[in-house]
């Protein structure tokens, strides 16, 4: 085909824009349209070109459907006067990613999660309608520059570049193809026919990888040793190529690029999201050791209040502490304090004086006595918790009893007994004379 040819009654060819295995693109005018588009005349043969030829029509019908911006608008499509297939989409002005991968090498992180970011978006609304792609690589992305910016838009959709090649040689793993091996899924490349959209999801991935590493992460120098790398579906980790990618980017690629495709993510946009979380992820900073710095010297007034304070409380601290160890070891002060123990203890000191021991007793004085006694009792019982004292008098009398005992005296008898006294009392100053005098006591 040369410049000029009127290849359908509308379309005329003005020139070329590409030619590989899959066909020709050439830059055409639409008659009926008006304007500059790009053609893509597609290399079918085969003894089932009938059946793929169909296939092809409905394939290219579905395609007009999708209306999304990321993807590159399919306007028409037929056969040629010649009987080739083609499509016709919206001229573009750019560039492949691959031919930005081959000019300037690896993106930024950033850059590839936006572009990700809008294939993702491209496949899911073609997912929806039903439409798996079946050729996402660097050549089928085109990168629309607008002020400044690249916007990805995704070509090719409406080209079943396998029944369309059938015939044709399986190219290299290098090679230009439709279907590239490098970026084939396993169950692609194994020739299932039930692929589904986590084909594209594979396919993707693995553009994502080239993009932010410079290699793809399956290869081999001959069809044979790419299968058994994809059999086998160990790859190096982005991480381990370039150590200022994320680690969490590792994780992400173990789960795109799985070999079961029921382990690989379930669609375009959650993948497109969590490659979008692993990129921006920073690990956490470190801490640093903050300066040591010397505090201001306090003022006089300042540290004169200080002292004070600190002698305040040591004078508190040692008071405290003295009053208690006092009040440990003579608990009858705290108690005296209610008086009790001093009205329990006076009754029995009174008994148990000398001067009182063998002094006769009077009826009188035994009532006031057993009176005094019974109340200094009752006292007593009444407080029951300052026994303590009491009992300490009453150890000392019982042991004074039985000192007298030993030594042959007669114990002094309670001034509360019952016992009648054996002669009454004289009256002070009458006839009866002076008081008797006591007889001495023995030493």
């Amino acid at each position: 085909m040369d410049a000029g040819e009127q290849v359908t009654p509308t379309l005329r060819l003005v020139r070329p824009l590409g030619r590989g295995a899959g066909g020709e693109v050439w830059v055409a005018e639409h008659g009926t349209l008006g304007k500059l588009v790009a053609l893509k005349i597609l290399a079918m043969s085969g003894s089932a070109r009938t059946t793929r030829l169909g296939r092809f029509k409905r394939e290219a019908a579905s395609a007009t459907l999708l209306g999304s911006p990321y993807v590159a608008t399919l306007l028409d499509h037929g056969v040629t006067t010649a009987g080739a297939p083609f499509i016709v989409n919206e001229l573009l002005e750019g560039e492949t990613l691959r031919a930005r991968l081959d000019r300037g090498g690896r993106l930024p992180p950033a850059e590839v999660a936006r572009l990700v970011g809008q294939a993702a978006r491209g496949l899911a609304h073609a997912h929806k309608l039903g439409i798996v792609h079946r050729d996402v690589r660097p050549e089928t992305l085109f990168l629309v520059e607008k002020s400044g910016d690249a916007s990805l838009k995704i070509l090719g959709f409406g080209v079943e570049a396998r029944e369309l090649q059938d015939d044709a040689p399986r190219p290299s793993a290098r090679g230009e193809s439709p279907r590239a091996p490098l970026y084939m899924s396993p169950e692609y490349f194994l020739g299932a026919r039930d692929i589904d959209l986590r084909a594209d999801l594979w396919s993707l991935a693995v553009v994502a990888y080239e993009a932010l590493t410079g290699e793809v992460p399956f290869d081999g120098s001959s069809m044979g040793a790419l299968a058994l790398a994809l059999h086998c579906g160990t790859f190096v980790p982005p991480g381990r190529r370039l150590d200022t990618l994320p680690p969490a980017l590792d994780a992400w690629m173990a789960r795109a690029l799985s070999h079961d495709p029921e382990a690989r993510f379930s669609s375009a946009p959650d993948m497109a999201l969590a490659l979008t979380e692993a990129l921006t992820m920073q690990a956490p900073p470190t801490p640093q050791a903050k300066p040591a710095t010397i505090p201001p010297r306090p003022s006089y007034a300042e540290r004169f209040a200080t002292r004070t304070w600190a002698v305040a409380t040591i004078a508190t601290t040692l008071l405290t502490v003295g009053s208690l160890t006092v009040l440990a070891l003579h608990p009858e002060i705290a108690l005296g304090s209610r008086g009790a123990p001093r009205m329990v203890a006076q009754p029995i000191a009174i008994m148990l004086s000398p001067q009182e021991e063998d002094a006769p007793t009077s009826p009188s004085s035994v009532t006031t006595s057993a009176h005094t006694t019974s109340a200094h009792t009752t006292s007593a019982h009444a407080a029951g918790a300052y026994a303590t004292g009491a009992n300490t008098t009453a150890a000392k009398a019982s042991a004074s009893t039985k000192s007298r005992s030993r030594r042959g005296q007669a114990a002094p008898t309670p001034l509360a007994s019952t016992a009648t006294p054996a002669a009454a009392p004289q009256r002070r100053g009458g006839s009866g004379g002076a008081r008797p005098t006591p007889s001495p006591r023995p030493r």
